[in-house]
């Protein structure tokens, strides 16, 4: 699984939901853009996808014994935002419905939906991802948005070309 694939299956799953929840979906392309796309304008529901980049998983020097190909945890991060604009009271939108689904209530649905998702090839899991938790978006300057970042990990195998030569 290669993290390009990993992000295609995720946002495709994500989209098609959101969309449902006529909510928007995102990539973004580096660690400030989410920021940047949440603090843009009200928008109601939005989901924002961000490769977080990998680290060794721990399972390496195993894996090298054993001749298995390295692996890493690929950690993903999911922004889930409920952008009311400005409203009353705008803290118990978070968790009250007043015929919008309540921030707390996307971001469980989200994490939901993203644990249950199951990699396979030829009938056989691969693999699923890791819930590593869930903290309030912020700007740099500390400015509270009402978001949410839900952060996963994905254990995959690295590429590895043969073996090459190099004359010292």
């Amino acid at each position: 699984m290669s993290p390009t694939r990993i992000l295609q299956a995720l946002r495709e799953d994500l989209a098609e939901y959101v969309a449902e929840q006529k909510g928007t979906t995102s990539v973004a392309k580096d660690p400030w853009q989410p920021i940047e796309i949440l603090a843009d304008r009200p928008t109601g529901f939005r989901v924002i996808l961000l490769w977080a980049g990998d680290e060794p998983d721990g399972s390496n020097e195993l894996h090298e014994a054993e001749g298995i190909l390295p692996s890493v945890l690929c950690n993903v991060e999911v922004y889930v935002s409920l952008n009311l604009g400005l409203v009353r009271d705008p803290g118990t939108k978070l968790f009250e419905d007043d015929g919008a689904t309540p921030l707390v209530e996307r971001v469980n649905e989200i994490r939901a939906r993203v644990l249950s998702l199951a990699f396979e090839f030829d009938g056989e899991t691969l693999g699923r991802f890791r819930y590593r938790g869930c903290a309030p978006v912020v700007t740099p300057e500390g400015w509270p948005l009402t978001a949410y970042k839900l952060k996963f990990g994905i254990v995959s195998v690295c590429d590895v070309y043969e073996d090459r030569e190099v004359e010292l």
